[in-house]
């Protein structure tokens, strides 16, 4: 057999993509479980194990197409190496301002022009003397960033396989929590300090950081799920531990994590009845949650390690049991009203298709009989058949003779069989009435054999009237923009009683809560001491200095160089600090407000990119409110190369979903115009 001078083209991308997607799979499921010493290099091994993962990577991929070039300019005069670099340039591709790429690059620029006029450019490089995200981190960020998002064919179960490493971090942290220590990981350290280390990450506020991710990402999968079966058990589950995993990790900055994924997933749910009830059930599970804990600390009092924080203040309240028991209460009632409901509109067009069927045996006047009811059993078959089809194409749907649908993976579409003449014109209509992406399979299906059968014979107005009535539809964005316009009303309250505590002299008022709400020295572990003292730095800065900052991760030379600071901070807090304990501020005073704006530009750009399509796929959904998750808590957290690289490996894979979606859009564009002239003419041969 003949091959065809496509298959080195063929070979080249299938390898290039094979080795993307062990580099991915590395840094999603091996990474966060690497580690050497224990506690002791954690910080070192994987900040080694990711930029070698990313730049061998990117090794890989140079040789390989560079190996290919010189084949093909020897062997072709190089059109297929020139064909597959022009590939995919209208994929976010243009000089805009929601392009990527363009953010990465500023980026970029602004950590290098803050490298080059350092004044200590050796450790802006390489950030030895702080948490190692100097400006080579930040490069193999750059480049691995480029290489996924824009290369990488996604595929949903990478999400999967990040869940399952999750699902051991958590686990690890958890047994932590009951001082078991099965990894055998703070047996040489001092008593001191073991309680504020756990897990495979280190100290737990960069494990609450990393539980962040998982928790956005199993609760948004959940609530996504629609067919009650192992898959929605399993994310519930994954759900259940990282609401555990996040309380017993006793940092601070789980509050702010927590409020990320309870003020975003309705804006993701709220557009219909279902979705408000899945969330109802997210939060009823998150309070059983904290009972639980409070429990298990009266229980196993001196076997678990003691609760610190908001959380003690929580499970004392007398009436969260009765809080807990009515969110379950009001669910419970709910999901059984819904279910009867459902069943009783089943039985309703169950009954109206006997009718039919008595009807159409009898020969009534003006109805097709035997015939109609032979078209309607056709068309349903074949509705049926175009449904399989597309459950094996990865949840493509029917859409007529000849369309093309996106599978599940995001990767590409593929067209369904033409289905001959049976049917002709209605099959075509209800096909593509009922077009469908990722999900939905056997209920359009359903509602494809319905269009069919209406079409192939429209139902008496006596048979209307026993046919089931329509349930009422959710309108529109209504509960969206009440849920938005409750968030506007909390965050005015949160910030009048900031000012009442701070400004007005009434923290009092607020008992326990006043040690989160007087923003002291004091406030968050000295973080507030520490952002005031990274301010302080920011105004001695030249002109250069105050847009392009001091240097990537150089805070520390700055707050020990500065005898009188190091001064200050050793004789109030007995320590230094080399960072500024918020991810924002820390780029704000190290790569400048412009370096800041640029990182902030490339978040925001990305994440719209991923909103465009969380609809069609929701683990580009489930992304995108981990990195919201992440985001949030980042405001009182420390960019450290052990949760960040999996942010930024998350964010790398659902921008390359949001491509691939968006090629599958541009196919179907393509496609359309053929599939409306096959429309109109039904019988036209090939």
């Amino acid at each position: 057999m003949k091959r065809s001078k496509q298959d080195p083209l063929k070979t080249l991308k299938t390898t290039l993509q094979t080795v993307i997607l062990i580099g991915v799979m590395l840094i999603l499921a091996v990474f966060p479980l690497v580690y050497g010493d224990y506690y002791f290099d954690i910080l070192s091994v994987k900040y080694r194990f990711f930029y070698s993962v990313v730049l061998g990577m990117a090794a890989l991929l140079t040789a390989i197409i560079g190996v290919y070039g010189i084949y093909d300019v020897f062997s072709g005069e190089g059109k297929q190496i020139h064909a597959f670099f022009d590939e995919g340039k209208g994929l976010f591709g243009r000089l805009h301002p929601a392009n990527p790429y363009l953010a990465l690059g500023a980026f970029l620029l602004c950590a290098t022009l803050s490298t080059v006029f350092s004044p200590y450019r050796f450790e802006a490089f390489w950030g030895n003397e702080g948490r190692y995200t100097g400006l080579f981190l930040l490069l193999v960020y750059g480049i691995g960033y480029f290489i996924v998002s824009r290369f990488f064919r996604y595929k949903n179960w990478i999400v999967d396989l990040c869940l399952a490493a999750g699902t051991l971090v958590c686990l690890f942290g958890i047994t932590d929590y009951f001082q078991m220590d099965i990894l055998k990981f703070k047996a040489l350290m001092v008593p001191e300090q073991r309680q504020i280390f756990t897990s495979t990450i280190g100290n737990i506020n960069t494990y609450t950081s990393y539980v962040s991710l998982f928790m956005g990402l199993s609760a948004t999968l959940f609530c996504a799920e629609k067919k009650i079966g192992p898959r929605m058990i399993a994310y519930y589950c994954l759900m259940v531990i990282s609401f555990f995993a996040q309380i017993m990790g006793q940092s601070d900055n789980v509050y702010l994590a927590l409020a990320a994924l309870f003020a975003i997933l309705p804006l993701y749910l709220f557009g219909t009845w279902g979705g408000v009830r899945r969330y109802l059930l997210v939060v009823a599970t998150f309070l059983a949650v904290v009972c639980a804990i409070a429990r298990i600390n009266v229980v196993y009092a001196g076997v678990v390690l003691e609760l610190t924080g908001l959380f003690p203040t929580l499970a004392k309240l007398r009436m969260l049991p009765y809080l807990t028991g009515l969110a379950w209460l009001a669910w419970a009632i709910w999901a059984v009203a819904a279910h009867y409901k459902g069943f009783l509109s089943w039985l309703r067009a169950k009954d109206a298709g006997k009718a039919q069927g008595k009807a159409g045996s009898g020969q009534a006047p003006g109805r097709p009989g035997i015939a109609g009811d032979a078209v309607r059993r056709g068309g349903a078959v074949i509705a049926a058949h175009a449904g399989r089809q597309g459950a094996k194409t990865s949840g493509s749907a029917p859409t007529g003779n000849t369309t093309s649908a996106a599978g599940s993976s995001g990767s590409g579409r593929k067209s369904s069989k033409k289905h001959g003449k049976a049917g002709g014109q209605a099959i075509t209509q209800a096909s593509a009435a009922n077009q469908i992406r990722h999900t939905g399979g056997l209920t359009e299906t359903v509602k494809g054999a319905s269009t069919l059968v209406a079409q192939a014979d429209p139902p008496s107005a006596d048979e209307g009237a026993v046919a089931a009535k329509p349930a009422p539809a959710l309108p529109g964005n209504v509960l969206r923009i009440a849920w938005l316009a409750l968030l506007g009303v909390a965050v005015a309250a949160v910030v009048f009683i900031a000012l009442d505590a701070n400004l007005w002299g009434h923290a009092s008022r607020y008992g326990a809560m006043s040690e989160y709400l007087v923003f002291d020295d004091e406030w968050g572990t000295h973080r507030m001491y520490i952002w005031k003292l990274g301010l302080r730095d920011y105004g001695r800065f030249n002109w250069f200095q105050k847009l392009f900052g001091y240097g990537p991760d150089t805070f520390g030379i700055l707050s020990t160089t500065i005898t009188s600071e190091f001064r200050e901070m050793t004789r109030r807090y007995g320590e230094y600090f080399d960072s500024l304990h918020n991810e924002y501020l820390q780029y704000f005073v190290t790569i400048g407000p412009l370096g800041l704006l640029s990182y902030l530009w490339l978040l925001i750009t990305s994440w719209l990119q991923m909103g465009k399509h969380y609809k069609e796929n929701p683990y580009l959904a489930a992304i995108l409110v981990a990195l919201v998750c992440y985001g949030l808590q980042a405001t009182v957290n420390i960019n450290l190369p052990i949760a960040t690289p999996v942010m930024w490996a998350l964010m790398m894979v659902g921008v390359a979903g949001a491509r691939c979606e968006a090629a599958a859009d541009m196919e179907t564009a393509k496609t359309a115009p053929a599939a409306q002239n096959q429309t109109k003419n039904p019988n036209q041969r090939k």
